[in-house]
């Protein structure tokens, strides 16, 4: 396991630290539980479940296409069951982008599969935010995994559009489960300011 550390000056030069966890695909694959601070609500030491950084619901309708095959995109030889998966939400969080991963499912994939030439299905607001959620994971995976962006000027516009939106998907989370601490804003308070 390699620990990396990410320096980000904002305006103001003040200094701020990450520490991410890299881990080998085969790592992130395999069913060792993997305890840490979950990438939505903050919940600090928890098991983090293997999260789809693109659904599984996308993998699983791919799949049933003859020939349809998912390849490492550098080796392209290297042919995977199943996508991408990695340690990163909390199983809490992982549930409710499951609920709306279905959502999307129900309402919009299958009919638009089953129906490819007819008019495309509703996008209801559900089905908008769960798109949110693929931004994001796909975001804060670049960002804070693949430490995407490192010696680029974009990098702190987008460690601010991250935050934004993971604010914004966890202010979900707690209106639809009032009962759950909220974390984030602790949390993201002791980060020194960067994504409160």
């Amino acid at each position: 396991m390699i620990i990396v550390y990410v320096r980000i000056r904002k305006k103001s030069s003040v200094k701020r630290l990450f520490e991410v966890k890299l881990l080998s695909r085969e790592e992130t694959m395999s069913k060792v539980k993997i305890m840490g601070d979950c990438a939505l609500c903050q919940k600090k030491n928890v098991e983090l479940m293997q999260s789809h950084i693109i659904p599984k619901a996308i993998y699983k309708r791919t799949k049933t296409y003859e020939n349809s095959r998912f390849r490492e995109f550098y080796e392209t030889q290297k042919i995977y069951q199943d996508g991408e998966k990695k340690p990163m939400l909390c199983h809490e969080c992982e549930e409710f982008f499951s609920w709306y991963e279905t959502k999307f499912s129900n309402q919009f994939l299958d009919k638009y599969l089953t129906a490819p030439n007819a008019k495309l299905p509703n996008v209801t607001e559900d089905i908008e935010f769960y798109i949110l959620t693929v931004a994001w994971r796909i975001l804060y995976d670049d960002l804070y995994v693949y430490n995407s962006f490192c010696d680029d000027i974009e990098r702190d516009c987008l460690v601010e559009y991250e935050s934004k939106l993971g604010k914004f998907i966890y202010e979900r989370y707690i209106e639809e489960n009032p009962t759950e601490v909220n974390t984030w804003l602790a949390a993201r308070s002791t980060m020194t300011g960067i994504r409160a």
